[in-house]
């Protein structure tokens, strides 16, 4: 591994390990302060989960495959954490949404996983793990056509955030670039698409993007309107009590 190799690994790594967790927190702060998951879909992060444990299993298959195998493990925890705080606040048919495809996801790498390491050889075992890795990371990436597509549809970027986007264009142009030095075309080409693919969401967003207008901050103001009306009619009735007092009082006394 010459020196390029290991720069963009290691900057790769910095990628994945930093900015991809921090770019999916206001999506998930949103989900916790709102509680409830709204439009938003678990399914980019199910297969993104699916695809870590691939790409994980294929590092650890390839010793040259550091890299790739410790980004693809700690990626795999983050995207359990997110899928968990999901689920706490996914209505009953999204939970059951999420623990079917949690369960598919695990079924087919625990399938790739039994079946490359009985049938097939060391060498035959990285090409074969690396075209299915490669299939299901072209897959993950597809299903972001289904989130631009409603981008275009809506003519809103609400629920495709631009940290994500942004992520997507940064870590598939640096693991495009590793994968060309490391001459892997397993890595390469799927990242590549990516990187293509986050390129495209960045232009939708700049072409789609326009201050949110917070419905709340109107009916803030009419609370505190309504708050000001009671404490009038309040002190209209206290000042009304206090004369009607002060009347009984000189009738007390006259009498």
């Amino acid at each position: 591994m010459g020196w390029p190799s290991l720069v963009l690994g290691v900057l790769g790594n910095i990628l994945s390990l930093s900015v991809k967790p921090v770019a999916l927190v206001p999506t998930f702060w949103r989900i916790y302060k709102k509680g409830t998951t709204e439009e938003f879909l678990v399914d980019p992060y199910v297969a993104s989960l699916m695809n870590g444990m691939l790409w994980l299993y294929y590092g650890i298959l390839d010793p040259h495959g550091l890299s790739i195998a410790t980004v693809s493990g700690v990626g795999c925890g983050v995207q359990v954490f997110y899928i968990s705080i999901y689920f706490w606040f996914a209505s009953k048919k999204q939970r059951v949404r999420v623990v079917s495809l949690v369960g598919l996801a695990c079924t087919i790498v625990g399938a790739v996983v039994v079946t490359t390491m009985l049938l097939a050889r060391a060498p035959l075992r990285l090409s074969i793990v690396g075209i299915i890795t490669d299939i299901t990371t072209i897959v993950v990436y597809s299903s972001l056509l289904t989130i631009m597509g409603h981008v275009v549809k809506t003519k809103s970027v609400e629920f495709m955030p631009f940290l994500p986007s942004l992520f997507l264009c940064l870590n598939g142009g640096t693991w495009m670039a590793y994968g060309i030095t490391m001459q892997d075309l397993f890595i390469e080409v799927p990242y590549a698409i990516g990187f293509l693919l986050g390129v495209i969401q960045l232009i939708l967003f700049i072409r789609f993007w326009k201050p949110i207008k917070h419905a709340y901050k109107d009916d803030l103001c009419m609370q505190v309107v309504h708050t000001i009306d009671i404490e009038k009619i309040d002190i209209g009735n206290h000042i009304a009590k206090k004369l009607e007092n002060f009347d009984i009082g000189n009738q007390m006394a006259k009498s």
